[in-house]
């Protein structure tokens, strides 16, 4: 949401002149608020992505936000022809099928590395 939100404060989109609709130097206030967006995402990213519970699907699944999302916003925004809607239709099929299976390839990886765990000590066993 924040990528489109993003894209919504900065670009012009269905045939306006500047970002948000607006008008001369008022452009100037859609641009602070994606700043201010930016920032806050940052924030908030910055002290989740630290948490211990934070894995590489959350990444994953990040990544595939951030990329979908700006594709969309690109197809909302910035298509003009159909070459350019199907072309990025495409992309985002491709994106979203390869962010699908990377994420279930970790979530393989997660469940034998958790049966490989010993109930009892909740420890990997350590090799000889």
């Amino acid at each position: 949401m924040a990528t489109l939100a993003f894209f919504a404060l900065t670009f012009p989109m269905f045939d306006a002149a500047q970002p948000a609709f607006t008008h001369g130097h008022v452009v100037v206030a859609p641009m602070l608020a994606a700043a201010a967006l930016v920032v806050a995402a940052y924030r908030i990213l910055r002290r989740i992505a630290g948490s211990s519970t934070w894995t590489e699907r959350d990444t994953v699944a990040l990544v595939s936000g951030a990329l979908i999302a700006h594709s969309i916003g690109g197809l909302l925004t910035v298509a003009h022809t159909n070459m350019d809607r199907v072309g990025l239709i495409v992309i985002i099929a491709v994106t979203s099928l390869a962010m699908w299976r990377l994420d279930r390839q970790l979530q393989r990886r997660e469940r034998s590395s958790a049966a490989m765990t010993s109930p009892a000590t909740g420890e990997k066993p350590r090799s000889a």
